[in-house]
């Protein structure tokens, strides 16, 4: 069989080419798009209605070891029913929205006072682009392909705290140690059992902790829930996550 030539070379390259792309625009993940209003229901009583996760949704973890995670109505209101076990969990939409131009979160949860110390499951949010040394993010469009976390450079952990008294305390990871910073935005076994509804600036936060990223640049990658394994078994709610200009 006579070797193609150089035309032929060609051609086939721009063959591959195409079918690389029509994969890519066929098997890329969906990513919720916020409004022009800059609101972005991320997790409402609508979805609790339906078959959850939705495609635009990363769950890992689930099913194993103990963790749990359901739809469910608790006190009339439609939650994620989340229970942490022996091994890590987590579970996010994947969003693509300009930091400033939904700055704010809100969200409602009730946590059942666990056996020991703080609950395990939290808010989880991902950013991207703010740090410089982050590559653009139209370089890493095969980075949504399949069920990995997506792309980010800066990951924040919105906790309950094991005391009241820490409401509002910023943790970052010690120098030279790995981790994501956790603010504590309620706390404490006399606040468990009800429905508490929270307000978070997020672009002041991200300030704080990043006050050399470029703010004007931060995308919001992902929110969701999660839980680090090896904690006493605990149950959270949450719901009526949102951010919002």
């Amino acid at each position: 069989m006579p070797k193609p030539g150089k035309a032929g070379k060609t051609v086939g390259r721009r063959l591959v080419a195409m079918v690389l792309v029509i994969f890519a625009a066929g098997c890329t993940a969906p990513n919720a798009v916020v409004g022009p209003e800059g609101r972005l229901d991320v997790f409402n009583p609508a979805t609790a209605a339906k078959a959850f996760p939705p495609r635009d949704w990363v769950v890992d973890g689930i099913g194993s070891s103990g963790a749990y995670l359901s739809t469910m109505l608790k006190n009339g209101t439609p939650a994620l029913k989340i229970v942490n076990g022996e091994k890590n969990f987590i579970a996010v939409r994947r969003i693509q929205a300009m930091l400033l131009t939904s700055p704010f979160l809100s969200w409602a949860w009730y946590m059942e006072p666990p056996p020991a110390g703080a609950p395990a499951a939290r808010l989880v949010i991902g950013f991207y682009g703010g740090n410089e040394k982050s590559r653009s993010w139209k370089s890493r469009v095969f980075s949504w392909l399949g069920p990995s976390l997506p792309t980010n450079d800066r990951e924040l952990a919105i906790v309950w705290g094991s005391s009241a008294l820490q409401r509002g305390t910023l943790v970052r990871p010690a120098k030279g140690k790995k981790g994501r910073p956790r603010y504590i935005a309620r706390g404490g076994r006399e606040n468990g059992g009800k429905w508490w509804l929270e307000y978070l600036d997020l672009a002041g936060l991200y300030r704080r902790l990043w006050p050399g990223d470029n703010l004007s640049r931060v995308r919001i990658a992902f929110i969701g829930v999660a839980a680090p394994g090896g904690k006493p078994p605990s149950v959270a709610y949450i719901s009526k996550i949102v951010i919002s200009r």
